[in-house]
């Protein structure tokens, strides 16, 4: 099987590009090939980087399907999936301030879910009957037993973890730092205070620290 992972901000670092990451060498590991590409199809590095040397687009045909991470548009020439995961209230209300977006930007996004041939439930009812009320099932197979979910699988090799003397552990990006908009309020300042939870993630993106003032920031780790 050869299929491609769309990464959506090419040259930069972020929890979807760990994600990508972790599925492509999964995939090599079956057997399988799995190529990076940005939203118009060029060809990107295993680092998330717009290739030095091959800035051509994919030849689709021969690739079996490409995986869509974010609800974006697809405008590449081969078989679509979109996980089905953000939560209602990003599609339907401003992802940061809460405020209801207009009539034109949700049809957008609604124009997003029609781009792609299928959808993939990420477990959310809510969100699975949503796509489906969006009458897409004659276009689109929206079925909840085509699913990714990212979470490990339970083991019996974990032992119960010790909860008399524990630490959390939260890494990705701070992006109230990187939009300088609030949206989390604080949140993160005063888990830091309280001296129980570890930060780990992008030390800076586009020039600006994201971690500045956190105390507990303990430093990024490799993708």
């Amino acid at each position: 099987m050869k299929f491609a992972i769309l990464y959506s901000w090419p040259n930069d670092k972020c929890s979807e590009f760990e994600l990508i990451r972790r599925i492509a060498m999964i995939a090599e590991n079956l057997g399988h090939e799995c190529i990076l590409t940005d939203p118009f199809g060029s060809l990107m590095t295993s680092q998330g980087e717009h290739h030095p040397e091959r800035a051509e687009p994919v030849d689709w045909r021969e690739y079996d399907f490409c995986l869509h991470l974010l609800l974006s548009p697809n405008f590449l020439d081969t078989f679509s999936y979109a996980v089905n995961w953000n939560p209602l209230d990003f599609v339907i209300r401003h992802p940061i301030d809460g405020s209801d977006l207009s009539a034109d930007q949700i049809a957008y996004k609604v124009a997003c879910f029609e781009s792609h041939d299928s959808l993939l439930s990420a477990g959310s009812e809510e969100m699975d009957d949503f796509a489906a009320a969006l009458n897409l099932v004659s276009k689109q197979h929206i079925s909840k037993k085509i699913y990714l979910h990212t979470t490990s699988d339970k083991n019996e090799f974990s032992d119960f973890p010790d909860f008399s003397n524990f630490k959390i552990f939260y890494i990705g990006v701070n992006w109230e730092r990187a939009m300088r908009v609030g949206r989390h309020k604080g949140l993160l300042e005063r888990l830091d205070e309280t001296g129980l939870v570890r930060f780990y993630g992008i030390k800076e993106q586009q020039g600006i620290p994201l971690w500045k003032g956190i105390q507990n920031y303990k430093g990024e780790l490799p993708f």
